[in-house]
C-alpha cells in the first residue's frame, strides 16, 4: 500500500508508511473491539443458559424442549 501511495499519488515515502501503518492500526483495532464484544456476549449467553440449566436440574424439571421427543428433518 505504501509503494501504491508512493508511485500513484506521488507522497514521500514517510508519509505513505504513516498512512499505511494508520490504516492497519485502524483495521486491527477494530477487529480486536468488535471480535471482543461478540466473545463477551456469547460466553454471557451461554453462561446464562448453562445457569438455567443447572437450576432446572436441580428443581427436577426439564429445560426448553428438552421434554419433547428429538425428530430428525428427512432434508
Amino acid at each position: 500500500m505504501a509503494t501504491a501511495l508512493v508511485i500513484v499519488a506521488g507522497l514521500s515515502k514517510t508519509l505513505a508508511i504513516s498512512i499505511a501503518l494508520l490504516d492497519g492500526s485502524i483495521s486491527w483495532g477494530s477487529l480486536l473491539i468488535v471480535g471482543f464484544i461478540v466473545f463477551a456476549l456469547v460466553h454471557l449467553w451461554i453462561s446464562r443458559d448453562a445457569a438455567a440449566q443447572r437450576a432446572a436440574q436441580v428443581e427436577g424439571r426439564a429445560v426448553r424442549d428438552d421434554a419433547r421427543p428429538v425428530t430428525h428433518s428427512v432434508v
